[in-house]
């Protein structure tokens, strides 16, 4: 299962249950489901340490740790494409939803202004607001552009695979941050936050910092794209799949 709240119906199948646990946070009253069926795996270490910490002096929490474990989850062939060859520019996408600071939009927006010498390239919708104000920046930045939603399928692929760098500026405690993977698995490397997991997940395929003058020179270094690609296999589906398989053996 990949998904906490279904456990909550689950469980009474009476069978072993390896739910998967995608959320950011740490622990909150009712958010696990102890049971003994109830297998808990969580998408990175980071998130695992922060949901536990307390273990030791809460044996409700402490039960729960006994039948977790950790695991990051992969990404299917379709989703690698290497890109030797990229155009000169930094990539951020988001939901819109998310607001101006929780994905680090305010962050990419200063850097550009910051840096009129790079190309920076912004996509994502779900706020009618914020999308006419990055129109409104389209003009004012020379060297800014923002193209709107980003649906999967071939745009989706090709704004990843060109960029420069991909701009992980979360300000949220990421538990995975699913688009650090989708720029890796293309060869591009990842300039993030030290929020969440970034630094577990993207750290080795990039470079981590919250302070803005460090992140102006790392859009400046140069990158092996190969050996970011080659990092990003151990993300491959075919490596949470046997984990899955090895876990489940395990239990029964």
């Amino acid at each position: 299962s990949y998904s906490a709240w279904s456990v909550q119906t689950l469980h009474d199948l009476n069978i072993p249950i390896i739910c998967t646990i995608m959320d950011s946070g740490g622990w909150e009253d009712n958010k696990f489901l102890y049971k003994e069926n109830i297998h808990y795996r969580f998408s990175s270490k980071y998130i695992y340490d922060l949901v536990f910490k307390d273990a030791d002096t809460n044996p409700h929490i402490n039960n729960i740790k006994k039948q977790s474990c950790w695991f990051i989850t992969g990404a299917s062939d379709e989703e690698y494409d290497f890109e030797e060859n990229k155009s000169d520019y930094i990539l951020w996408t988001a939901g819109l939803n998310w607001g101006p600071t929780a994905k680090g939009l305010d962050i990419f927006i200063k850097l550009a202004r910051l840096r009129t010498d790079r190309s920076f390239v912004a996509y994502g919708s779900g706020n009618l607001e914020i999308e006419n104000r990055l129109k409104e920046l389209n003009c004012e930045l020379n060297n800014f552009y923002y193209g709107g939603p980003l649906p999967r399928g071939f745009i989706h692929k090709n704004a990843f695979s060109k960029a420069k760098m991909f701009a992980f500026l979360t300000q949220i405690p990421e538990a995975f941050g699913r688009t650090g993977l989708e720029a890796i698995t293309k060869g591009t490397p990842v300039l993030g936050s030290t929020k969440g997991a970034v630094p577990e997940l993207y750290g080795p395929a990039g470079r981590c910092t919250d302070s803005l003058e460090e992140m102006s020179k790392i859009i400046d270094m140069t990158f092996d794209t190969k050996e970011v690609f080659d990092y990003a296999q151990k993300f491959h589906i075919k490596n949470e799949v046997q984990f899955l398989i090895d876990k489940s053996v395990e239990i029964i």
